[in-house]
């Protein structure tokens, strides 16, 4: 089967000012505030991307600016999405998150909570037929409720595969990776929704999609 095209990651909205562009200072601020509200110290994501707390810290206050793999590694250490680290500070300065502000993750997920928020993660999913998605849970741990929406949504672990109709809901530990296939003739949507043990640091999924 031909590979089908994940919706765009691109918003929805009018070109972007100058003033709008993201500056290291505003990419340094996003890395902090991902970093913090996962509860990772500096020596944590440091240590885990290889550079020293001085060049993270001047990172981080946009003394400095990283290049595009040490970029990457910060974000693979504290699962920051890339694409958070670009939005303007301000976008996530109260509690609605628009919807021209949300993203598209290669895993078919969109991001419905604030970015920010480290005590649940609420993701709407939606994946054409004959495609799937690979989900990397956080090593902590926690719990993952997905709710099938539409469509059949085939969700696998080391453990075995569950296919969930439209209104059947599924509750896994969060460690490891996660699959989820879209096995149906039509579109697979479901409600992704993660929340963390007590005290844990994790962020929730990374992850690709691929056609079948």
């Amino acid at each position: 089967m031909e590979k089908q095209q994940l919706p765009s990651a691109t918003a929805v909205g009018p070109p972007l000012n100058r003033e709008d562009l993201p500056t290291p200072r505003s990419v340094g601020w996003n890395l902090r505030l991902g970093r913090r509200s996962r509860r990772l110290t500096l020596y944590d994501v440091a240590e885990g991307v290889g550079i020293t707390v001085s060049a993270l810290s001047r990172i981080e206050t946009g003394q400095k600016t990283p290049s595009l793999e040490t970029l990457i590694r910060i974000c693979d250490v504290t699962g920051i999405g890339i694409g958070d680290v670009f939005q303007r500070p301000e976008v996530w300065a109260g509690p609605v998150v628009n919807s021209q502000d949300r993203r598209w993750t290669r895993a078919g997920l969109m991001r419905l909570s604030r970015p920010d928020e480290s005590r649940v993660g609420v993701f709407h999913g939606e994946l054409p037929p004959g495609t799937s998605g690979t989900l990397k849970g956080p090593a902590v741990g926690g719990l993952v409720v997905v709710t099938a929406k539409a469509g059949v949504s085939v969700i696998g672990q080391a453990e075995g595969r569950h296919v969930l109709e439209s209104g059947d809901a599924l509750t896994v530990m969060a460690p490891g990776r996660i699959s989820w296939m879209n096995e149906g003739p039509g579109p697979a949507r479901a409600l992704w929704i993660y929340t963390p043990y007590l005290g844990s640091s994790g962020s929730p999924f990374r992850g690709h999609a691929s056609g079948r």
